[in-house]
């Protein structure tokens, strides 16, 4: 994901490492875009 940020910013001369970055889930929005997956037999 870093590498993608970097390519991306590249032109603009910014560059961006692991600590810049924060993942969170969101599993709710997670199940509602994927409607196939039962989440109840989880």
């Amino acid at each position: 994901m870093t590498e993608a940020f970097n390519l991306y910013f590249e032109d603009k001369g910014q560059h961006v490492c692991e600590d810049d970055l924060k993942v969170t889930l969101d599993i709710a929005h997670f199940f509602a875009f994927y409607k196939v997956i039962n989440a109840k037999a989880l």
